[in-house]
């Protein structure tokens, strides 16, 4: 029972586990290798627990395959889990979908929601229409995006056309234009350069603190030294001097033989005969 002026949890997970069936071909058997395929059971989660409050910011840190991206689906609804539970604002992911996607966004680093040939500016439009945002509350909040996430000079480009930190600023503007009060962020920084991460990092502080949204982002280890550097400690490195190098062996001419022994080898394409 929660005590009285505390928030009940926001997320609540309680030995979540995922186990995946991979099949693969047997390193021996002939040729019956062929056709015939082993099964083995590959354990993304285990009992993973724990409890989120409302408005918080969370980081889910580890290594490549330590089961980040698995937990992220199974939160948004996009898996089902091998046993174990998880409510997130009291409804079941997966099984409360419609309810569940309506209140939460997602970005996810290595897959674009937006359309990849049409203007972003046309992509935002039509997520108005699939959420169903009132058309003032769609202006006033897609003019709020557009200015603290810089977007105003390639709203009419293509999305194909854009960096890959243009494009995942525009991600997290289409994720947030229903203004949702849980957000999942699959580690959105692939790619990105130093000054890119920095910006991301203070909008979503920013965003966190304005309108209290529930944020939960994944990342891959990074050095202590940049996470904790704020931008003022930034320096460019100077270059280091040029060294004379010494000087390159000429390269072998085309088509003359190579003697190797007493057998003449002609370069590749001629016969030596």
């Amino acid at each position: 029972m929660e005590q009285q002026g505390i928030n009940p949890p926001f997320i609540v997970t309680d030995g979540l586990t995922k186990t995946y069936i991979r099949r693969e071909k047997p390193e021996h058997g002939g040729i019956t290798r062929l056709w015939r395929r082993e099964t083995r059971e590959v354990q993304a989660l285990r009992d993973v627990s724990f409890r989120i409050g409302r408005g918080e910011l969370v980081g889910l840190i580890g290594p490549n395959g330590a089961g980040k991206s698995t937990l992220v689906k199974l939160m948004t609804g996009i898996l089902t889990p091998t046993s174990g539970s998880c409510m997130v604002d009291g409804r079941t992911p997966w099984a409360e979908r419609k309810a569940h996607v309506r209140s939460l966004g997602a970005v996810f680093g290595q897959r674009m929601q937006l359309w990849w040939d049409v203007p972003i500016r046309d992509s935002f439009d039509l997520l108005r229409d699939i959420y169903s945002i009132d058309e003032g509350r769609y202006r006033h909040r897609l003019d709020e995006l557009t200015t603290a996430l810089d977007l105003g000079d390639i709203m009419q480009s293509p999305l194909r056309q854009l960096s890959l930190g243009q494009r995942m600023r525009a991600e997290l503007c289409g994720s947030l234009l229903h203004e949702p009060g849980l957000l999942f962020l699959d580690e959105p920084t692939i790619g990105l350069d130093a000054v890119s991460k920095l910006k991301l990092r203070e909008f979503l502080r920013v965003e966190n603190e304005t309108r209290r949204t529930t944020i939960l982002r994944s990342l891959s280890p990074t050095s202590p030294r940049l996470t904790r550097c704020p931008p003022s400690r930034l320096r460019r490195r100077k270059k280091p001097p040029l060294r004379k190098l010494p000087p390159r062996t000429p390269p072998r001419q085309k088509n003359k033989p190579v003697r190797t022994g007493r057998i003449a080898r002609s370069a590749p394409g001629f016969s030596a005969f």
